[in-house]
């Protein structure tokens, strides 16, 4: 929506007299949409310390950044610079920072595959110092079956038609007549079975 002339000259006359939410208020507008034409009419949008709009970014932040980028998470640097998640990714982006990729090692594969369904997704993702998203990811590159249960092992009526070499139907045939126990579980949609 276009600023009309009327309103430009209240914004400009009354930029440093009334509070930042009086003069929205009063246009009718968006904070973005008057604190982007203020900028653009060459005001001052720092104005007061005490109402902050617009937080600069200062050179010992940016070294901070460049500094802890790739050693520290996300949370942290948040913390750190008191600033939030859009704004840090946004100036990580505009300093041509990035994530360096953190390849598996031998030990970190063995691990994974020795915890598989025994350990849970948090206690491994933890141990490995990764995300539970890098996790699964590996899991499912190294084709380890789905994860359901963190308490022990389980098979699956496809994975026991497999060892036994028999069609699942008789497994499901078996398990909806009682001769199987198991339990059923809602994974991303759809029902799993523990036998």
């Amino acid at each position: 929506m276009t600023w009309k002339k009327e309103e430009e000259k209240y914004l400009l006359e009354n930029w440093k007299l009334e509070p930042l939410t009086q003069i929205i208020d009063f246009l009718g507008k968006t904070k973005d949409s008057v604190i982007r034409k203020a900028d653009r009419m060459g005001l001052d949008i720092c104005r007061d310390r005490n109402e902050l709009i617009k937080k600069k970014w200062t050179i010992d932040e940016d070294q901070h950044m460049i500094d802890n980028y790739n050693s520290l998470s996300l949370k942290p640097l948040m913390k750190d610079l008191n600033r939030s998640r859009h704004s840090v990714l946004k100036r990580a982006q505009y300093l041509n920072l990035t994530v360096k990729l953190k390849h598996w090692t031998e030990v970190e594969i063995n691990y994974l595959e020795e915890n598989w369904g025994i350990l849970n997704i948090n206690s491994i993702s933890k141990k490995l110092n990764r995300s539970t998203d890098a996790v699964s990811l590996k899991a499912c590159q190294l084709c380890l079956r789905e994860q359901i249960l963190a308490n022990g092992y389980f098979l699956t009526p496809k994975y026991i038609s497999e060892i036994l070499n028999i069609n699942v139907r008789i497994i499901y045939n078996s398990m909806f007549n009682g001769l199987l126990h198991f339990r059923g579980f809602n994974v991303r949609r759809k029902i799993k079975y523990q036998i």
